[in-house]
């Protein structure tokens, strides 16, 4: 599973009205760039979908309570990965992916949702174990810290699956495997 995958360059996303985002990447690991073929426009329509579809679902939106933001996403090595874990989660080691949710900005419905970190090593290791490719691997984890970054969380049972029923509806979307169910 190591061939390069094109972008969702074809996929629809949902439209809600007034919503803005910007996305900002960040490739500090130039090996991600073998992996996934124009990763700037793959993360952008991966956020975008995800965002999407957390501001389409009416009770969520209400909690996020704004319409327009940015976000930014960096592909890291492990090193990098396992520094910001061990600073800011005290964990010494790597993880696949990171989130670092913003704060609101007080005047206005604008918002730094905040970023959201994802390590080449740990997700090609964890990919070839589950018989994934790299990119289907990195777009579940990408929609993952973005909902993260969204206010879902995965703390109880009831959360957890919450959070996991949203992943599988965007995945869906953008035609990826349900990463939750056994081959």
């Amino acid at each position: 599973m190591n061939g390069k995958t094109a972008p969702l360059s074809g996929v629809a996303v949902p439209e809600k009205d007034g919503v803005s985002l910007e996305v900002d990447v960040a490739i500090r690991a130039p090996v991600w760039r073998e992996h996934i073929l124009d990763i700037e426009l793959f993360t952008k329509r991966l956020v975008k979908t995800t965002v999407a579809n957390v501001m389409c679902d009416d009770q969520l939106n209400h909690a996020m309570g704004t319409t327009s933001g940015e976000c930014s996403v960096v592909f890291a090595d492990d090193a990098f990965v396992c520094d910001l874990n061990r600073d800011y989660r005290g964990r010494n080691k790597a993880t696949n992916v990171l989130s670092f949710p913003g704060v609101p900005v007080p005047l206005g419905p604008h918002r730094a949702w905040g970023d959201v970190v994802i390590s080449i090593e740990t997700v090609c290791k964890e990919a070839e174990e589950q018989g994934k490719s790299v990119a289907d691997h990195t777009a579940h984890l990408l929609v993952h810290g973005v909902l993260h970054l969204m206010g879902m969380d995965h703390v109880d049972e009831s959360e957890a699956h919450a959070m996991e029923n949203m992943e599988v509806k965007i995945l869906d979307q953008l035609s990826i495997k349900n990463p939750y169910e056994a081959d």
